[in-house]
């Protein structure tokens, strides 16, 4: 991708990707494998190579291209020359809402050192929770023929029509999922309610095996109403329609502060901060941001260890702005929050974000699950960026980047 006037070339190949894979993404591989063309998708967010189809190896002679470093796929398929060529359809699919796939004649190098001449065409795709990816298709130049042509659209026409129907069953299910969790207050309001009556009036004449079962009512149904409020929270972040102002982030932190006055007293927690920027953003938002890291932070505390969380403002330098896909034309800043935490398995980096994922069990660590996946959805709205990496034998540190100013957007119905 272009990133300050210069060709970005550097996609890298993970073996693990930076997303889990979407029920889109299996659609894509899906039906990758049903036609000729050689196929490799990359995430545009992360500028990775997130699927290769078997056939790019078996036409251009490379093995095991799960193995390639880092920054090189594209060394190892273009010859030197065809890689500005093969970015400028890249950034024309990114770029231009209303880009038309345009054919592109370019040499593909074979493990031998020769090249071959292919037909090679770029689509974006729009996917609901993995973020944009680019699906990159290659036919051998001389046997591209108009009946071949006109398969390879249908196949894309049926790629774009399932992504579609995906995206429309994902929205209805966000829909359901806040519905359903705020008719099912009342009920729970209600059993919540009588069981706390009978413990009361009859809590004396119960047995010790009676007790039990009621206290058990009465815990889980708070655990489900902390659920229930977890899941409209989440629900609201990309439902409401927000009001975007300046927050001045470090008032907001010192206001988070405050309100978990109790628990940091506690808990001896110790909580610095830098000077921390000003954005245009939703304030409501940044509160429940740094709301939710900070009680992350306190949760997932070491034993007998006072807690210490720091809040800083970082240097952002611009090989991070194209590691991460950033507009160029845009001010960010960037936040780190640490912490000396039990801190996690750098695995599992990526799957803290996703709502319901827990790597310890409820009667450890209790909580829904869902407080890092708001954190994401937040960032992701303010079109920002958020990721948590561990520090062995210290804890973790969550890195934060938002731009400037945010515009407002559209409310989803």
């Amino acid at each position: 991708m272009k990133q300050n006037g210069e060709v970005y070339t550097g996609i890298a190949y993970n073996k693990q990707p930076y997303f889990e894979m979407t029920r889109e993404l299996s659609v894509l591989k899906q039906l990758a494998s049903m036609i000729s063309s050689l196929v490799w998708v990359c995430d545009v967010q992360q500028n990775s190579v997130v699927f290769v189809s078997p056939k790019l190896e078996t036409q251009l002679g490379w093995t095991d291209m799960a193995n390639v470093p880092a920054m090189q796929f594209w060394n190892y398929i273009l010859p030197k020359g065809e890689q500005v060529a093969m970015m400028t359809i890249a950034d024309a699919a990114v770029t231009n809402a209303d880009y038309i796939d345009q054919p592109l004649q370019c040499n593909l190098q074979h493990s031998n050192g020769t090249s071959i001449l292919y037909t090679v065409r770029c689509a974006l795709f729009k996917t609901s929770d993995a973020g944009d990816v680019l699906l990159f298709t290659a036919d051998k130049a001389d046997s591209v023929s108009e009946e071949l042509q006109k398969a390879h659209q249908d196949i894309e026409n049926k790629m774009i029509a399932q992504l579609d129907e995906l995206n429309r069953s994902n929205q209805e299910l966000e829909e359901f999922a806040y519905v359903a969790s705020h008719d099912l207050q009342e009920p729970l309001r209600k059993i919540s309610t009588f069981s706390g009556r009978i413990q009361s009036k009859y809590g004396d004449v119960l047995q010790n095996e009676g007790k039990m079962y009621l206290d058990r009512i009465l815990v889980a149904t708070e655990d489900m109403r902390t659920l229930i409020d977890n899941l409209l929270d989440f629900s609201r972040v990309i439902r409401a329609d927000h009001t975007v102002s300046t927050v001045d982030l470090g008032a907001v932190v010192q206001d988070v502060v405050r309100d978990l006055e109790l628990v940091i007293e506690e808990t001896n927690t110790t909580i610095t901060q830098g000077v921390l920027p000003k954005i245009t953003g939703v304030g409501v938002q940044m509160k429940q941001l740094f709301t939710n890291i900070i009680n992350n932070a306190i949760k997932f505390r070491k034993k007998d260890t006072p807690v210490h969380v720091d809040i800083q403002q970082a240097p952002l330098y611009s090989e991070e702005l194209a590691k991460w896909n950033l507009a160029p034309e845009k001010n960010y800043f960037k936040i780190t929050v640490t912490d000396n935490g039990i801190g996690f398995e750098e695995e599992y980096a990526e799957r803290i974000f996703k709502i319901f994922q827990r790597l310890h069990g409820k009667a450890e660590y209790p909580g829904s699950g869902i407080g890092l996946a708001i954190c994401k959805k937040i960032v992701d709205y303010h079109q920002g960026r958020i990721f948590a990496e561990n520090i062995p034998g210290q804890g973790a540190r969550f890195t934060i980047v938002l731009p400037e100013k945010t515009e407002k957007q559209p409310l989803k119905k």
